[in-house]
C-alpha cells in the first residue's frame, strides 16, 4: 500500500492476533522422496519454536511456466504465533532424509 507508515500499521493491528509464516522451498534430490521426509526446526535464543501449523508438500523446482519435473524436493508451510516470537534473530536448521543439512538466521528487527 503506498504510503502506508508504521502510525498507520500500529493502528491496523495493535493488539489483534497475529500469526508468523515461513514457506520454505527445499530443493535436494531428484525424485525427491514423500512429504515429512525433510526435518526442519526454528531456534531461537537457544529454544526450538513449535509450530502451530506444519503443511508439508511435494516440491519442484519451477524451469519455465510449463514445466513438470517430478518433485526434487518438499515445500514446508509453518506458521506461528507471533506472541511467542521475540523482534530477535532466528536460526532455521534443516535436514534432509539424505544427510545434507543446512541452517540460515533471520534477523527479525531487519524485516519488521
Amino acid at each position: 500500500m503506498p504510503n502506508y507508515s508504521s502510525q498507520d500499521a500500529i493502528k491496523d493491528f495493535y493488539g489483534k492476533p497475529m500469526m508468523l509464516r515461513f514457506f520454505l522451498n527445499i530443493c535436494y534430490r531428484q525424485e525427491a522422496p514423500p512429504p515429512n521426509s525433510v526435518k526442519s526446526e526454528i531456534i531461537q535464543n537457544k529454544k526450538q519454536i513449535v509450530p502451530v501449523f506444519d503443511t508439508r508438500l511435494f516440491y519442484a523446482e519451477p524451469l519455465n511456466e510449463v514445466s513438470n519435473l517430478p518433485a526434487n524436493g518438499e515445500r514446508a508451510e509453518l506458521e506461528f504465533d507471533a506472541q511467542g516470537i521475540e523482534s530477535s534473530s532466528l536460526t532455521v536448521q534443516i535436514d534432509t532424509s539424505d544427510g545434507q543439512h543446512a541452517t540460515t538466521d533471520i534477523d527479525l528487527q531487519s524485516v519488521r
